[in-house]
């Protein structure tokens, strides 16, 4: 609802400020009082051309605004939504010097002269002498139609549905386009995955596998060495045990041997000949269990080098191998998932299509009942103003489009 109109040195007018408030506004007056020039202010802030005639003679410019109360209007609030722009009220502004130059404003910020005929358009209308000429464009027919039908909420939930199978369609041409490098992508993990599968490291295997190396190539060394260190603990002859045994013998004949500083003496030797024998033991065990086995170190080194390779392949450290494997697999189902995104997105605007198709045929069907009634109500107006032979009639017909455009015709 327009709730004031000022004006600045406008055709004839000096200084104006209206203010209107709920209900009916009539303005009356004699040619000449100034009523047209109301409305072409008001029009000029609903973004009709100006010129330089529009400003007050003697004056630098017209300054005009118009302020709506938009509460009840969704349209206008959605549109300054839309837009980012203050949606609690809307302000109009228009400003034209005497060269002929505009501009403009929406709730403080500048706007273009389309953005004041789009806003403009939701925000009132104006029916003067030549109104009339909007019936002789199409595009207004349905609009017509379908306020008189109650038939906005069925129209809006038809173009969400074109909006819905329009955006599935765009997507499905995208990804059918891309198909073909998606498919590339997964040819090429598919085969990095199997040959991780073949490969089957386990997580931790490949620090068991080199300590495993490092035994099997030190176990001649290690067999030798361990052999050489038993013997000189426990050999019968010159070895360490032997010698303690012969030690502690000759100490423990002596006299007073159990007593005074020979006893300390005796008991290191006992502890002594005990650790002795208990080394000799373990290395007997150690170079009992150390094999040689020429065939599993081969295995080993070669399982070790297939590793190191394919971690070269990739250009990472060996001990990423199990995560790239695992990163890998999720990329490939994602992949896969991908595949039935296309197929479900396929099945999708099918969908969409049939509904939309089916919405729109019941939507005709609604305007063509509807219009036979709004042609017997207008010709029974026509004869209650003495135009009985005046003719009215409204047709509705249904156009066959192959691609995404209305199904829908009107023509009065």
């Amino acid at each position: 609802m327009l709730t004031q109109l000022a004006i600045q040195d406008f055709a004839i007018v000096d200084h104006l400020e209206l203010d209107l408030t709920g209900g009916m506004t009539a303005i009356t007056g004699e040619t000449g009082a100034g009523k047209s020039i109301l409305l072409g202010a008001l029009g000029l802030c609903l973004g009709e051309r100006a010129d330089a005639g529009s400003v007050r003679h003697g004056r630098e410019r017209t300054d005009l605004s118009a302020r709506f109360d938009i509460q009840h209007l969704p349209a206008a609030v959605e549109w300054l939504t839309a837009r980012e722009l203050p949606a609690e009220e809307c302000l109009l502004r228009r400003v034209v010097t005497a060269n002929g130059r505009s501009k403009a404003w929406i709730n403080g910020h500048p706007a273009t002269i389309s953005d004041l005929k789009s806003l403009g358009e939701q925000l009132i209308q104006i029916h003067g002498q030549h109104a009339h000429h909007a019936l002789m464009r199409e595009e207004t027919h349905l609009a017509l139609l379908d306020d008189y039908a109650g038939l906005n909420g069925a129209t809006a939930q038809l173009a969400e549905t074109f909006r819905e199978w329009r955006n599935a369609r765009r997507q499905l041409k995208k990804l059918s386009e891309e198909g073909s490098e998606v498919e590339a992508k997964r040819q090429l993990l598919r085969y990095q995955v199997e040959e991780l599968d073949q490969l089957g490291l386990a997580e931790g295997e490949l620090a068991t596998l080199e300590e495993e190396q490092h035994t099997l190539a030190h176990a001649e060394e290690t067999l030798r060495e361990t052999q050489f260190a038993a013997d000189c603990c426990a050999s019968d002859e010159g070895g360490a045990l032997s010698l303690l045994n012969q030690a502690f013998a000759h100490l423990s004949a002596l006299p007073g041997s159990d007593k005074g500083t020979l006893a300390n003496t005796l008991a290191m030797l006992g502890d002594a000949r005990i650790q002795v024998e208990e080394a000799a033991s373990e290395l007997n065990r150690l170079a009992s269990t150390t094999e040689l086995d020429p065939e599993r170190l081969a295995w080993v080194e070669e399982r070790m080098t297939d590793v190191h390779r394919i971690a070269r392949k990739h250009h990472i450290a060996p001990e990423e191998l199990c995560a790239l494997h695992a990163d890998l697999q999720r990329e490939v189902a994602q992949l896969e998932e991908g595949g039935n995104d296309l197929e479900a997105l396929s099945a999708r605007v099918v969908e969409l299509r049939e509904a939309y198709r089916q919405e729109a045929k019941k939507l005709t069907e609604s305007r063509q009942k509807a219009a036979l009634r709004l042609g017997k109500e207008v010709q029974q107006q026509l004869g209650f103003l003495a135009m009985g032979k005046a003719r009215f009639e409204v047709e509705v017909t249904a156009k066959d489009a192959p691609s995404l455009k209305a199904l829908t015709a009107c023509s009065f």
